[in-house]
């Protein structure tokens, strides 16, 4: 567990999107702009923050995996492409080293959280993902919550041709839907929600972004980005995939899915579930390290349907 991190504890305080509160103590004019741009934003884009090789590496990796795994994708997707590859990490230091090899990178991420930061869980594309927008917070959900980021590896140049990242720019700070009200007006028995949140993932995301275009302060933004960017983005930021205008281009990357360490992640269940709120502080996950950083230990990587 991290050291005083407490059940009623807020990502950067009481009022999260005060520059006062959150900026007052960082005097690196770097991060400070960085920081600055994350509140604002809800999500901040890093340039030149891998080396190619690194990426190069990565890739190899995938490539390799995929090869030795071929016979389990077929069926996945109704396509030639490969399949996401859920938590590839656990296999390759190629791609746990995306993580641990940028100080600059985990200074970020640790000044941002407050805390060190950790690896919960990961994915590998081949092909970009075509996603709506979509909130991440209903399959992390933290205790405390909204202790939770999203960073994504750009292993190859990502652009409108291949589908790259788009958001829904300073929807982070609005959007509100309760989540438990919700839900039990979708279902009739809240115990019985999956963790994946069949039935209410769909209906939710989708009024969660109606309610953001209504309250205003959003514009949609497309994140075309260089090999070795990074983006981190916020807990409750609507993001997803811009649609791809050639098929024909691959847009290698891997999300990281992080968390202070020792933070327990929940899922849908926990999440829609109003008799769930005080959700335990204690992990009852493994953990291991590798140069210098924590990863979740997690099952061994298997394709995923995207």
């Amino acid at each position: 567990m991290v050291k005083n991190l407490k059940k009623d504890e807020k990502l950067w305080g009481d009022d999260p999107f005060s520059l006062q509160e959150g900026l007052r103590n960082i005097s690196d004019a770097r991060e400070h702009s960085i920081a600055k741009n994350f509140y604002r934003d809800g999500f901040v884009h890093l340039s030149d923050v891998l080396d190619s090789g690194v990426c190069d590496a990565a890739v190899n990796s995938y490539r390799n995996w995929c090869d030795s795994h071929r016979k389990d994708m077929y069926g996945i997707r109704g396509d030639t492409r490969n399949p996401r590859v859920v938590n590839l990490h656990s296999d390759s230091d190629e791609v746990k080293r995306l993580f641990t090899s940028s100080q600059f990178l985990l200074n970020v991420l640790d000044l941002l959280f407050g805390y060190r930061a950790s690896v919960y869980t990961s994915l590998t594309f081949q092909y970009g993902t075509e996603q709506p927008f979509h909130r991440d917070t209903p399959v992390f959900r933290t205790a405390p919550e909204e202790f939770y980021f999203g960073v994504w590896f750009a292993l190859e140049d990502a652009n409108k041709e291949n589908g790259c990242l788009r958001v829904l720019k300073g929807g982070h700070k609005g959007g509100r839907v309760d989540q438990y009200s919700f839900a039990e007006e979708l279902v009739s028995d809240v115990n019985q929600i999956q963790p994946g949140g069949k039935g209410l993932w769909v209906p939710y995301q989708n009024a969660v972004v109606e309610k953001c275009w209504e309250e205003g302060g959003v514009s949609e933004e497309y994140l075309e980005a260089k090999k070795g960017d990074v983006v981190i983005w916020h807990p409750q930021l609507p993001h997803g995939g811009s649609p791809i205008r050639d098929a024909s281009k691959t847009r290698m990357s891997v999300v990281y899915h992080v968390v202070p360490e020792r933070v327990p992640v929940y899922q849908a269940d926990v999440f829609f579930n109003r008799s769930k709120s005080n959700a335990s502080l204690e992990s009852d996950k493994s953990y291991y390290e590798f140069e210098g950083r924590e990863f979740m230990r997690t099952v061994p990587p298997r394709f995923g349907s995207n």
